[in-house]
């Protein structure tokens, strides 16, 4: 199954079931507010823990769980496969399952659909913004409703296998992004006040996925946001150890790391922003 065909048969569609809803909405202009905000203010963000964005900037190039894989076998003696199911843990079968399924599956990345929030911080405390212009082909990137794992397999007695007519029916392409997230967040963009629309699009609890094959580099990269209780964590495990609170390595470790975070943004001349 081809994720990225899927998306593109779907713009007309899409466009359809917008004009739709728009005829039925209890707000219309509100809706149309919120469509427009998200085809002009979205951003696909990837969250990141602190070892994978210093591994990034380190080698200017993020890698998928398959590659990266991939790359630790050939430093080791284990086959990639044991590599990878360790790495996913309880998440193997799932994943191995979705992205087999699809042409180009192993080259999957994925992200979120982002308009001014902090991302799926469950995944990483750095959330990389990733500029405007970096998908410009149709078939570089997808979004589907929410996450792929969680909703596109179905039990088959001892198998995961994938819902295509669900996967047919919620995927849509870039040039429609706004749609599927008005036709998602319907009823609820009227009753949320706008400063609350980033958090509802985006959150750890639900989110619309992007899913992409383009290698993505430093060059691809607007902004890195971090959330306002994690900048506070660091200031204070820094405070902690100047202080020698704490002579904790791990502790030591994270705030170097964290340094040498920032220190890459400077010299990559990208900003941090606090959330």
């Amino acid at each position: 199954m081809d994720l990225f065909a899927v998306a593109e048969e779907n713009a007309n569609i899409f466009a359809t079931r917008f004009e739709e809803l728009k005829r039925i909405s209890p707000d219309v202009n509100i809706l149309i507010q919120f469509a427009q905000s998200v085809q002009l203010e979205g951003r696909i963000s990837i969250n990141m823990r602190q070892q994978v964005i210093d591994e990034f900037f380190s080698v200017n190039r993020y890698w998928n769980v398959h590659e990266w894989a991939a790359d630790q076998a050939q430093r080791s003696s284990q086959p990639a496969e044991e590599i990878l199911r360790g790495r996913l843990g309880s998440k193997y079968d799932h994943r191995v399952a979705f992205d087999r399924h699809f042409l180009q599956g192993d080259q999957f990345s994925y992200g979120a659909l982002n308009i001014g929030g902090a991302g799926v911080a469950c995944y990483g405390e750095f959330c990389v913004i990733l500029k405007a212009g970096t998908f410009s082909k149709h078939r570089e990137v997808a979004y589907v409703k929410a996450d792929s794992l969680d909703t596109f397999l179905l039990q088959s007695g001892p198998s995961l296998i994938v819902d295509e007519p669900a996967v047919r029916r919620d995927t849509a392409p870039h040039s429609h992004r706004q749609c599927l997230a008005a036709i998602k967040h319907k009823g609820e963009v009227e009753s949320n006040p706008k400063t609350q629309w980033a958090d509802m699009l985006c959150s750890p609890l639900d989110y619309i996925e992007a899913i992409f094959v383009k290698a993505i580099s430093i060059d691809c990269v607007e902004e890195v946001r971090i959330t306002k209780k994690d900048q506070e964590a660091i200031f204070d495990a820094v405070y902690d150890l100047l202080m020698g609170k704490t002579t904790d390595e791990s502790e030591k470790f994270r705030v170097e790391k964290f340094a040498q975070v920032q220190k890459q943004l400077q010299d990559c001349k990208i900003p941090m922003k606090e959330i």
